[in-house]
């Protein structure tokens, strides 16, 4: 089984050399991957379109909430450090 194993990496591996060379296989991998990046944003935004039409926050709610809560961390360290420094 070890040795399929072996065997099995080292076809994958000069596959993938192969088609690393190719400029057209690259090509075609990389647009399909910028299609599937576009697809999933799409998917995304449809998704938080429905949470919201259902009353729920979605992920970019949070998102937007946590930087909101990180800024007001770092105003209230620094009001706390210019109150210290006047004592």
């Amino acid at each position: 089984m070890a040795g399929l194993k072996s065997r099995a990496a080292k076809l994958g591996s000069k596959a993938a050399e192969r088609v690393m060379k190719n400029e057209k296989a690259m090509a075609a991998i990389v647009q399909t991957a910028m299609k599937a990046q576009a697809g999933k944003k799409s998917l995304d935004k449809l998704g938080d379109g429905f949470l919201h039409a259902l009353g729920f926050a979605a992920r970019g709610d949070h998102k937007a909430l946590g930087k909101q809560i990180s800024g007001l961390k770092k105003k209230l360290r620094e009001t706390a450090a210019k109150l210290d420094a006047l004592r």
